[in-house]
């Protein structure tokens, strides 16, 4: 099936994020009362920018129309002691929404690393407040299916769900939420362990474009893409991030003409990590992604080098191109998250606000 031919949808206007000043720590006040070592000192400059990054992020948000959800930090006891969740900031990976014939459904994550189990619970309690039918992966009692939200991504505007499995999020959720979701859902094996969810090297965007990134290309002299029998661009050994079978199936979806290759290094800095969301205000798609204004008066490659900017100008002049002015691109610097391995749609949890 073409991209076209899956009927349009309603979108997602509202972001669930979770802001705490403890990122990266697993008690509160642990570098607190104490003199700190420069180990100790980092950890702390770094928590704090974390939560500068991410209020700003709002502050875009709230400015473009979206309407904002805040959960506060969660904390689980073991043996009388509170403890927090270091990475519990990446609220995306806690499961995902969707909406089936007007009504709000969720799926709760269960992770892979037993250090973030427990992040799903308040997430998933607020689901169930916003009246989203709550979908476990599997009945009490049976054994536990992982699967985690970034590996679950929607295209704009489509009843067209993509699915990452095989780093994070295991086949069997694939079956089930197949069983789940009534719309088309299309699985894709990751293979690489840097870029372990979907949502690192897959993005779909409106107008029925997808930037992509899948591997590290080999180029010709003159700049073109080397080609393989089958007509994929060549990569280069040990860097391919999905399955040839993947790779063939998006093209045929959405044709070669509407998709973005990000470069490696627009792909190391999260350029697929975007998010996107309809303004209530000015109906407009609104996409945030990292950006520092400073990145734009240096030279690109540098700046994409230092993650101070995730795109170099051609990419973002064919991202407006191809999506015929159907998107804002809102730059918000977030670099203080690319240390833990994710960006801004891994702290945003996308749902759907009357």
């Amino acid at each position: 099936m073409k991209i076209y031919d899956f009927p349009s949808c309603e979108n997602p206007n509202a972001a669930i994020l979770r802001l705490t000043k403890n990122f990266g720590l697993r008690k509160e006040n642990e570098l607190s009362n104490k003199k700190l070592t420069s180990k100790e000192e980092d950890k702390r400059k770094h928590a704090e920018q974390v939560y500068t990054d991410m209020s700003n992020l709002i502050v875009k948000m709230k400015e473009q129309g979206i309407k904002i959800i805040i959960l506060e930090e969660d904390k689980h006891i073991k043996n009388n002691v509170a403890y927090l969740y270091p990475d519990q900031v990446f609220l995306t990976d806690t499961g995902h929404y969707f909406v089936d014939e007007g009504k709000l459904h969720f799926i709760p994550a269960f992770f892979k690393n037993k250090s973030r189990r427990g992040e799903e619970k308040t997430p998933t309690k607020l689901a169930t407040q916003l009246g989203a039918t709550i979908w476990p992966l599997q009945k009490a009692g049976e054994k536990k299916i992982i699967f985690e939200g970034g590996d679950f991504i929607q295209a704009p505007n489509r009843s067209l769900f993509f699915l990452g499995y095989g780093q994070r999020t295991e086949k069997r959720a694939v079956e089930v939420i197949c069983q789940i979701i009534k719309n088309k859902v299309i699985p894709i094996k990751l293979l690489r362990k840097e870029f372990f969810h979907l949502d690192c090297c897959v993005l779909p965007l409106p107008n029925d474009v997808l930037i992509l990134y899948e591997g590290d290309y080999i180029k010709s002299g003159n700049g073109n893409f080397m080609l393989d029998k089958n007509g994929l661009p060549l990569l280069q050994q040990g860097s391919q991030t999905i399955t040839d079978e993947s790779r063939c199936l998006l093209r045929e979806i959405y044709g070669l003409e509407k998709i973005i290759l990000l470069s490696t290094v627009e792909a190391f800095a999260f350029g697929a990590n975007a998010v996107i969301l309809k303004s209530d205000t000015d109906k407009r798609y609104k996409m945030f992604v990292n950006g520092d204004s400073k990145g734009r008066q240096i030279e690109e490659s540098v700046a994409v080098q230092k993650h101070l900017i995730s795109y170099f100008s051609h990419t973002k002049k064919k991202i407006l191109e191809l999506t015929e002015n159907l998107i804002d691109i809102i730059e918000i610097p977030y670099k203080s998250l690319h240390y833990s391995h994710g960006s801004v749609h891994c702290t945003v949890e996308e749902t759907f606000l009357k």
